[in-house]
């Protein structure tokens, strides 16, 4: 059977750290500090683009940089993943922000991870979900 059948089944049927683990494994120069845990979106929430969602966490401890908020296509396969940034750090001690998902993004799974931001993209990952992105 297919590695990456079996992947996609466990990353479906599992929990979010499933999720956070296989995106990790495929990219590997990305690193998870984990100061964060997203609370919503839950796995699985279906989102509409073209209209604004409302993300919610709880922190861990203390974040030790500034955080963003990516949207990561699920279906690549590789450490350079297309990301789309959301929201460019973020206070933390809110616990929440409203983020608009434009029509550009890709009516796909999606994965939303919250981590640092470096030159080209996400460089630290703190928590990941996988939502699914319709179009409006």
């Amino acid at each position: 059977m297919n590695l990456y059948f079996i992947l996609f089944i466990l990353a479906t049927l599992s929990s979010q750290t499933i999720s956070a683990c296989n995106f990790l494994k495929r990219s590997s120069n990305i690193q998870q500090e984990s100061c964060i845990e997203i609370i919503y979106p839950a796995k699985r929430v279906t989102w509409e683009t073209d209209s604004f969602h409302t993300i919610t966490w709880k922190t861990n401890g203390k974040c030790s940089q500034p955080k963003s908020i990516f949207l990561i296509d699920n279906a690549q396969q590789h450490k350079h993943a297309h990301h789309v940034a959301l929201f460019h750090q973020i206070d933390v001690s809110l616990g929440y922000v409203f983020v608009f998902i434009p029509t550009r993004v890709k009516q796909t799974r999606q994965l939303l991870a919250i981590g640092t931001e470096g030159d080209n993209g996400l460089v630290t990952v703190d928590s990941v979900t996988l939502i699914n992105i319709v179009t409006k």
